[in-house]
C-alpha cells in the first residue's frame, strides 16, 4: 500500500489519456484540481504529442506526467496510466472530459462502494452545449439512441452491458485480473473487449444517472481525416472482440450481423462526405482483422477456456 494512502484514507488515482489536447487540457486538468475528494494521485500519459500540452502540464508539481515517445495507442496509453497508478482505486479519463462538479470523484467512489461484484462505473456524459446523450447504456447488440436529459438524470444506477470509455471508475486490481486492454490496435478494442471479459469473470458493469460529465471533444465527430483513421481499426477491433469474448452460437450470428452492420455505416459516410474514404477504411480493416486472425484465435482459447460465467450476460441486459 502507497504511504498516501491508509485504511481510512483510500488513494484515488485519476488518469488522463491525452495526444494534442493542450487546450480541452485547459479545461479538464482544472477541474480535476478542484476535486475535494483527497487523497487524489493524477497522472497524465501523453502519447506523443506535438502541441503544447506537455508545456501546460509541467506547470502543476502534483501531476505525473507520462511522457511517451510516439503515440503508443488508446489501448496501450490507458494500460500505462493503469501500471503508474498508485492508487487501489482508478478514474480514466480521455483528454476531453470535464468534471462539472468538485464533488464528482468522491461522489463516483461512493457510489462504486455500493455496487453488487462491480467491475467499472461510468457516469453520464453529454456533449457540450447538448440537453441530450447518445445512450443511456452502452450495448453489444442493438444501436445506440439518444436520451433526454430530463428523462434519465438521477434516476439512479443501472446496471449495463458495456461500460463508457471516456470515463470509468474502477477498482484497480480488477482491472490488472482481466488483463487490461488488448493493444494490437491503437483505437476500437477497449470498452466493447474489457466490458465482455467482465461479465465472463463474474463481475458486472454500471452506469450512474446522478453523475453528469461534459465530452468536450465533438469535433473529432465531423473530421473526414480524424473518422478514417479511426474506422480503418473499427471492423478489426469490433470483430476480434466477438471473436475472443462470444461463445459459438452467439458469434456465428453476431459476426456476419456486425459486419454488415459496420458496412453500412461507412457507406452511409462516403455518402454523406462524398467521398470513398469511409469505404477504403472499411477495407483496410478488414485486412487488418485477416492478418491478425491467427493470434486472435490464440486470445479466444485462452478467454474461453479462463471464463467462469458460462452464457454470454451482456448480451442479455
Amino acid at each position: 500500500m502507497s504511504d498516501k494512502q491508509t485504511q481510512d484514507k483510500i488513494l484515488i488515482t485519476v488518469g488522463i489519456l491525452n495526444y494534442n489536447g493542450a487546450e480541452k487540457l485547459k479545461k479538464v486538468i482544472p477541474a480535476i484540481l478542484a476535486q475535494d475528494y483527497e487523497p487524489i494521485e493524477i497522472i497524465v500519459a501523453d502519447n506523443g504529442s506535438t502541441d503544447e500540452s506537455i508545456e501546460y502540464l509541467r506547470q502543476f508539481s502534483e501531476i505525473k506526467i507520462i511522457e511517451n515517445k510516439s503515440n503508443l495507442g488508446y489501448g496501450a496509453g490507458k494500460n500505462a496510466l493503469v501500471k503508474n497508478a498508485e492508487g487501489n482505486y482508478v478514474l480514466t479519463l480521455d483528454n476531453d472530459i470535464e468534471l462539472p462538479e468538485s464533488n464528482f470523484l468522491s461522489k463516483l467512489f461512493e457510489e462504486y462502494k455500493t455496487l453488487s461484484n462491480p467491475a467499472y462505473l461510468s457516469p453520464l456524459l453529454r456533449d457540450v452545449n447538448k440537453d441530450y446523450i447518445d445512450t443511456g447504456g452502452l450495448y453489444f447488440n442493438r444501436p445506440n439512441k439518444k436520451i433526454e436529459l430530463a428523462d434519465i438524470l438521477g434516476t439512479g444506477i443501472k446496471k449495463v452491458p458495456r461500460y463508457r470509455g471516456g470515463a470509468c471508475f474502477f477498482k484497480k486490481d480488477i482491472f490488472e485480473k482481466l488483463g487490461g486492454f488488448d493493444e494490437i490496435y491503437p483505437m476500437n478494442i477497449d470498452d466493447y473487449d474489457m466490458s465482455a471479459r467482465a461479465y465472463l469473470n463474474g463481475y458486472s458493469n454500471y452506469r450512474t444517472t446522478n453523475l453528469l460529465g461534459i465530452h468536450l471533444g465533438v469535433d473529432t465527430r465531423t473530421n473526414i481525416d480524424a473518422l478514417c483513421w479511426k474506422n480503418q481499426y473499427y471492423l478489426c477491433g469490433f470483430t476480434r472482440m466477438l471473436w475472443k469474448n462470444y461463445r459459438l452460437n452467439n458469434l456465428i450470428i453476431w459476426w456476419p450481423a456486425s459486419s454488415l452492420w459496420i458496412l453500412y455505416k461507412m457507406l452511409k459516410m462516403s455518402l454523406k462526405y462524398k467521398s470513398p474514404r469511409p469505404l477504403w477504411a472499411y477495407t483496410k480493416s478488414l485486412y487488418f482483422f485477416l492478418r491478425d486472425f491467427p493470434d486472435t484465435l490464440k486470445q479466444r482459447k485462452k478467454i474461453q477456456s479462463q471464463r467462469t460465467v458460462k452464457d454470454d450476460l451482456f448480451l442479455k441486459i
